[in-house]
């Protein structure tokens, strides 16, 4: 397992903390107990729409649209996936994937399980991804399969062979390469699977 999560965690400003404290937007619950909160208090009001997620299992025309306790119930089951996987708390996932679903879930699964995200802009390419990567310890990184033209996805496979200890390719889209995770099949609606681990997060 990688080094505890506070370790390398660069704080906000003590007076930028402060005001946001004081203005009521940083509560001092986590990320992944205040979505309970929500699907617990109004699980059928929409929380996320993705307009572009044609991809995703069961999304038509509209994309993907979830409920508070849909969303709730696919980064449950992400998180036990991810947990499947071999992925334990403090371990780190790079994540370098557009706004969609996909992300999202991810994020929120990762929060879940206490797995900790390291973001990545989709522009990053070998130098910076590398750098995260073996600087954050990382196990996984999740990926588009193809962004604007560039496979991700051929990237990640090369920073899994020459960075350790990453392990696992995340892959967001239809073309997901062997060997590699479909991030569709993470993130599908799983309740019996979830639930297996709900009480631990």
């Amino acid at each position: 397992m990688a080094t505890p999560i506070r370790d390398g965690v660069v704080p906000w400003p003590a007076d930028v903390a402060r005001a946001y404290v004081e203005a009521g937007y940083w509560l001092g619950r986590p990320l992944g107990a205040l979505l309970r909160e929500a699907a617990d208090r109004t699980p059928g009001a929409l929380a996320l729409v993705d307009g572009d997620g044609v991809d995703a299992p069961s999304a038509g025309a509209a994309g993907v649209r979830l409920t508070h306790g849909e969303l709730l119930d696919r980064a449950d089951a992400m998180a036990a996936r991810l947990v499947d996987l071999g992925l334990e708390p403090g371990d780190r996932i790079v994540v370098q994937l557009p706004n969609r679903w996909e992300f999202v879930v991810l994020t929120l699964a990762c929060l879940r399980a206490g797995i900790v995200p390291v973001m990545a802009l989709p522009a990053h390419r070998r130098a910076e991804l590398a750098h995260l990567a073996a600087h954050a310890e990382a196990a996984a990184i999740a990926v588009p399969d193809r962004l604007r033209e560039f496979n991700h996805q051929a990237l990640a496979a090369q920073l899994v062979a020459a960075v350790a200890p990453l392990r696992h390719v995340l892959v967001a889209g239809e073309r997901v390469a062997d060997g590699h995770v479909d991030l569709r099949t993470l993130g599908a609606p799983g309740s019996a699977v979830s639930m297996r681990r709900r009480s631990t997060w």
